[in-house]
């Protein structure tokens, strides 16, 4: 076990074996090593890393970076706007309380399970079959989806609460299963239609795929139909349709 000095910026380094790791009241860097580790942050930014091993990560107070590395990892970011990196293999992130950045990992087939917490977040699943799990049902949710055109693999879930003070608005890529307190949704079970967002500058990049200077917008609209079996009700400002 390694305490690091409360009122000094701490570097600790666990190496071989199962280690403990805990910093300060500033800005500290553990880094665990080999070994399944638990890493604590305490007060401060810090950064965390896992490193090889079935680590746990804790960042507590603070803007922590946290970084799981290879083996099954459980990190926590606690309060503050928190970075939390998965990387390799199956891992559990929770963003806990602030407006966090949760990745999962694009390195195999992982799945990993999220948490995002309270604060606007932001969830990227990477590879796999991933799983974010909510704090109410299904009907305390408003959602929006975003992609380029139908059925391409850059939708964005924006799931916005209801509830003040609860999950917030959470933006989500490439997550497959979304867990509510009532109910399970497989997020290729979800209707589009009524749900897609098409932006302005994908609005141009329709017009620019068919070779036109200047194109009505239902030529818009049967353009992005084409990419798929979807009804689209398009929008948009005068200066980029005529």
């Amino acid at each position: 076990m390694l305490i690091g000095n409360l009122d000094e910026e701490n570097e600790l380094y666990g190496g071989r074996g199962n280690d403990l790791l805990i910093g300060g009241n500033l800005n500290d860097y553990l880094g665990g090593g080999r070994g399944n580790d638990n890493l604590w942050g305490g007060n401060g930014d810090d950064e965390l890393w896992g490193d090889q091993g079935d680590d746990t990560l804790d960042g507590q107070n603070g803007d922590d970076m946290l970084n799981g590395g290879d083996g099954r990892d459980v990190l926590f970011g606690g309060a503050g706007d928190d970075k939390l990196y998965g990387k390799n293999d199956d891992d559990f992130l929770d963003g806990g309380d602030g407006n966090d950045i949760l990745f999962g990992g694009d390195v195999g087939y992982d799945a990993d399970d999220f948490v995002a917490g309270k604060g606007n977040d932001y969830i990227y699943g990477g590879n796999g079959r991933d799983s974010l799990y909510f704090a109410g049902n299904a009907d305390d949710y408003f959602l929006d989806i975003t992609t380029k055109y139908p059925g391409s693999s850059d939708e964005t879930f924006t799931f916005t609460d209801s509830v003040a003070g609860r999950d917030g608005v959470d933006k989500v890529v490439s997550v497959e299963d979304f867990f509510f307190k009532d109910q399970w949704i497989d997020s290729d079970d979800i209707p589009r239609e009524g749900f897609i967002t098409i932006t302005a500058e994908q609005l141009k990049e329709a017009v620019a795929s068919f070779g036109a200077s200047h194109a009505s917008l239902s030529d818009v609209k049967d353009y992005l139909k084409s990419q798929g079996e979807w009804t689209l009700s398009l929008t948009a400002p005068s200066s980029l349709v005529k």
